[in-house]
């Protein structure tokens, strides 16, 4: 069984699981590259709501797409940028729609817009609405992607 990283774990720690944050419990910072995996290394990646907090997504995509083993998959969750409460975390750099992961796949919709991203050829993608939760209302979206190397 290879290596499941969740990254920027927060407080959602997961047995079976190397639970990354800069607070640890295994303190890893994901915006100094190369990261300490080795190339083909990591069976599933999870990063629930991290991307937003990132400045580069080009970068951590980069990464991801180097330590994942073929047939690993990145399950990746960043709340949608229009929703009202997204701006309101001071701590968000950056917001995604579906289609920014869309420039990632092989197949990819915008075939002219190539920046020698496109590492990922089985893919999928869309949005969610979530129920009302802590400081987050009813019917805020969430923009999510799976991406199988």
């Amino acid at each position: 069984m290879g290596l499941k990283l969740n990254l920027g774990c927060g407080k959602d720690i997961r047995q079976g699981w190397e639970n990354v944050d800069l607070t640890g419990p295994v303190v890893v910072d994901l915006t100094a590259y190369p990261w300490p995996w080795d190339d083909g290394s990591v069976e599933e990646i999870s990063a629930l709501h991290l991307v937003e907090h990132l400045p580069s997504l080009v970068a951590f995509m980069d990464e991801c797409h180097r330590i994942m083993a073929p047939g690993g998959t990145l399950y990746l969750e960043t709340p949608h940028p229009l929703c009202e409460w997204f701006w309101q975390d001071p701590t968000h750099v950056r917001g995604y729609t579906v289609n920014t992961f869309a420039y990632y796949f092989t197949d990819a919709i915008y075939p002219s817009a190539d920046y020698g991203i496109r590492h990922w050829p089985a893919s999928e993608c869309g949005e969610f609405e979530v129920a009302e939760a802590a400081g987050i209302p009813a019917g805020a979206r969430v923009v999510w992607a799976k991406l199988t190397r």
